[in-house]
Parts: C-alpha cells; sequence; structure tokens
C-alpha cells in the first residue's frame, strides 16, 4: 500500500523537479498553440451539463440559488459550443473523475486532474492527430534545453519521437490482445502509437459514427514505456438521428434536449482531444508513480489522506 505523508511529500526534491519540468511543460504547450492561432478560454468547474463518462462511478451535483449544477468531468460541451464565435481553442480544465479504487494501482490515475483540451473548429480526425504528433515533438524538443537541469536531477534521457505515430485500427489490437489491450500495447512499445476507429459501445456518445460502419472517427494515443493512454479524441457527432439513437442505447435520455438544441443552434463540426497533464509529466520525467507530479494529490483510493 502507498504510504503517504503530506509534509514529506512537499519537502521531496523528486516533487520539486516534476513540478517545475510541469511548470514547462504547461508554459511550452500555451505557447505552442497561441503561436497557432488558437484562443485559450477559461475553464469551467461547475455546470449544469457535464460529460456523462460511462467509467465514472459518481457525479457530484449539488444546488446553489434553486439551480442543480454539477462539478466538470470534462469540458466537452463547453468546447463544442466555444466554437460558435471562435475557430480554435484550448483550456487547461481541472477534472473530478470518481472511478473504481481500482485505477489506484495502476500508479497512473488521480480523482483530480488538470486537462489540455483542445477543439478545432471543421477539423477531421487526422487533422487534430497531425495537431497532436506536432506538438508533442515541439515539446520534447524544448524541455530537452529548457529542462535539462531537471531532467538531469530525475536521470531522464527524453525518447525522440518519430512522426508520423504507427495507427493501428482498434479491432485489430483487440484481437490480438483482447480487453488488455492497452497496457500490452504501453508495455511492450519504445513509442507512441494510436488505435483509431473504436466500436460505438466503447465510447462516449458524441464521437462521430463513420456512415454504414458501427465505428466511430476518433483515436487514443498510448504512450510508450507502460505509461498506458495519453490522449483521447475525435470528431464530434452532427447527426441528429445518430444523437437520439446512441442516447437511447446509452440510457442518457437526460441529454437529449440539451444536444438537440445544441445541433439546432447550429453548432459547427469540430474535432479535439484531451491530454493529462499529470500523466503527462510522469512520462515526461520517467516517473514511477503520478503522486509526485503534483504538490497535493488526490488518489482514486481511500486509504490515502490528502490536504
Amino acid at each position: 500500500m502507498l504510504e503517504f505523508e503530506i509534509f514529506a511529500h512537499l519537502k521531496n526534491e523528486r516533487v520539486k523537479m516534476a513540478v517545475r519540468v510541469q511548470s514547462l511543460i504547461v508554459k511550452i504547450l500555451r505557447d505552442y498553440l497561441h503561436e497557432r492561432g488558437f484562443s485559450e478560454i477559461l475553464p469551467v468547474i461547475i455546470s449544469r451539463v457535464t460529460d456523462p463518462l460511462s467509467e465514472v462511478k459518481k457525479t457530484i451535483s449539488f444546488e446553489i440559488y434553486g439551480q442543480y449544477y454539477q462539478l466538470t468531468k470534462s469540458m466537452i460541451f463547453h468546447k463544442r459550443m466555444a466554437l460558435f464565435n471562435l475557430d480554435k481553442i484550448f483550456t487547461f480544465s481541472p477534472n473530478i473523475r470518481i472511478e473504481e479504487e481500482k485505477k489506484s494501482l495502476t500508479r497512473r490515475h488521480l480523482l483530480e486532474f488538470i486537462q489540455l483540451d483542445v477543439e478545432v473548429k471543421d477539423a477531421k480526425m487526422y487533422d487534430v492527430m497531425g495537431l497532436v504528433e506536432d506538438m508533442l515533438c515541439h515539446l520534447f524538443e524544448r524541455l530537452r534545453i529548457e529542462a535539462k537541469e531537471e531532467l538531469a536531477y530525475l536521470g531522464r534521457n527524453l525518447p525522440d519521437l518519430k512522426t508520423p505515430f504507427p495507427i493501428f485500427e482498434f479491432e485489430e489490437v483487440y484481437s490480438l490482445y483482447g480487453e488488455d489491450y492497452e497496457s500490452i500495447i504501453s508495455a511492450n512499445s519504445t513509442f507512441p502509437i494510436w488505435v483509431v476507429h473504436f466500436p460505438e459501445s466503447r465510447r462516449e456518445f458524441y464521437y462521430k459514427t463513420m456512415p454504414g460502419t458501427g465505428k466511430m472517427a476518433d483515436f487514443d494515443l498510448i504512450y510508450p514505456y507502460g505509461y498506458g493512454e495519453a490522449i483521447s479524441g475525435g470528431e464530434r457527432e452532427d447527426d441528429r438521428k445518430n444523437v437520439l439513437r446512441k442516447l437511447e442505447n446509452k440510457n442518457l435520455d437526460y441529454l437529449k434536449d440539451f444536444y438537440i438544441k445544441l445541433l439546432d443552434a447550429g453548432v459547427p463540426p469540430s474535432a479535439g482531444f484531451g491530454i493529462g497533464i499529470e500523466r503527462l509529466t510522469m512520462f515526461v520525467c520517467g516517473l514511477d508513480h503520478i503522486i509526485y507530479t503534483k504538490l497535493f494529490p488526490k488518489l482514486p483510493v481511500r486509504e490515502v489522506q490528502f490536504i
């Protein structure tokens, strides 16, 4: 069991170095996106509607001034709505995910984390996949220079990222490795790998279904060396019939009015992705536990006490 004592943690030199690297990661990513015409929007902390996320065990909801709100689990809906008057947006969004306690055993999951959310109007999935590859290569190039001292202390030599990253169909990796495909691919790879075109049954309703296939125009990027999933993203569903069908299949009728109004208002087609900053920091620094990436970590396990 992971023993955790907050004051010893705050004095840990490894934490100090990881947080310094993380500060540079955020700066470099922000500058990269600004330089390419993206507008940064501020995060939404509470909302009347948020990502249903099928893997989440519990949603935190409460009443304020007679209105029902939830803590934001992701900004997927707000990202799309932001594109009514902006073409390319990003945000560093706090996320609360109350998932199964078994997630704590992976050493890669947090209860509270920051996600870089990106959305691009009129983009296709391969457009944003290309953006991700260029962004990560740029990040690693800058970190080799700007985080040289911190990475040396951590004993980390950043891997060379060669583009394009390999792409595999979900059907292919699932037939080879089954449910553990992600962990097997990650543990046995020395470079990031794309997995694309998941079936509807495995993804949230807002990913676009490709006509006549039952597959989604979506993707995951998997880190090498056992660090697991890096990014999820894809194109957004804009077909009314598909939306209604998928909401019904997933027992999400309560979202029907909201999402149909969104489509009726003319929300533009888009594609985007989200990447967790703490897990990215963990990978960059070569850490063996995500706890070292935060000064005040909160894990999905009840035995660890937090501040």
